[in-house]
């Protein structure tokens, strides 16, 4: 092979594989690198290194746009005061949830259903045990004073349509639809005179709680107490909180 030769055709004396290219300014050796096809094994040291990154970075970026999936969404409910846990029922037992729970029965259950029943600090006395033939799960008699001496009988009754048939033939009149001072739904029999009574001057009313078993009877010598005493006196708890514990007033 001749000699590389000058543009006046005269000889050079560079090697022809480190001479530079005239156009890059690069030795021939290098050109013929950059540009020949690299192998795969190459590629991949190039090509994978380059794609993680690329993830990497579009996974960062990502976070700060999105919080991430595995985070807990806010609840947007409020809480309803109920522990997860569970509940505890009027009558002290631990519960998964209020449905669990059994109504409240007997003087105890008395007693939670109608705060106004006391007989710690009234004149009471057990129905049950004087009258055997009675078939109501609980029911008590306690004598207050209002204008004048009134007795309020309190019971868990067995049914609420065999509760309905004897007070529509105690009262002589159907019930009507009312709520109590504190917003439970009630049916009502108005007052009206007690039959067969040694005394034919006693004056009753009754009213039973709807959607639960229990109902009072008030029995005065004036009309109007027993009116007065239904409204004011006898005091029931929501139907909510029947089968709860009584929330704690000191706190």
């Amino acid at each position: 092979m001749s000699a590389p030769r000058r543009p006046d055709g005269s000889e050079t004396d560079r090697d022809p594989d480190t001479a530079p290219d005239s156009t890059l300014g690069l030795p021939a050796g290098m050109l013929e690198a950059l540009y020949s096809r690299p192998s795969r094994a190459r590629t991949a040291l190039v090509v994978v290194p380059l794609l993680a990154g690329l993830a990497v970075a579009a996974y960062v970026g990502s976070t700060l746009v999105w919080p991430g999936e595995d985070e807990p969404a806010a609840s947007s409910s409020p809480t309803t005061g109920t522990d997860s846990t569970g509940v505890t029922c009027w009558n002290g037992d631990e519960k998964t949830d209020e449905r669990s729970c059994a109504l409240p029965t007997g003087r105890d259950g008395l007693q939670h259903v109608f705060p106004s029943f006391d007989p710690g600090k009234q004149t009471c006395r057990d129905e049950l045990e004087e009258n055997p033939q009675y078939t109501r799960p609980a029911m008590w008699t306690c004598d207050v004073e209002l204008g004048g001496p009134v007795s309020i009988t309190y019971s868990q009754v067995s049914g609420q349509k065999a509760a309905r048939r004897y007070f529509d033939k105690l009262h002589g009149v159907e019930a009507v639809r009312d709520r109590s001072s504190s917003g439970v739904r009630r049916d009502r029999w108005r007052t009206s005179q007690v039959k067969k009574s040694k005394n034919p001057r006693l004056w009753s009313g009754s009213v039973l709680v709807r959607g639960a078993p229990y109902a009072v009877t008030v029995t005065a010598q004036r009309r109007a107490d027993v009116a007065r005493a239904l409204d004011r006196r006898v005091q029931m708890r929501p139907l909510e909180e029947l089968r709860l514990t009584a929330p704690d007033s000191s706190a």
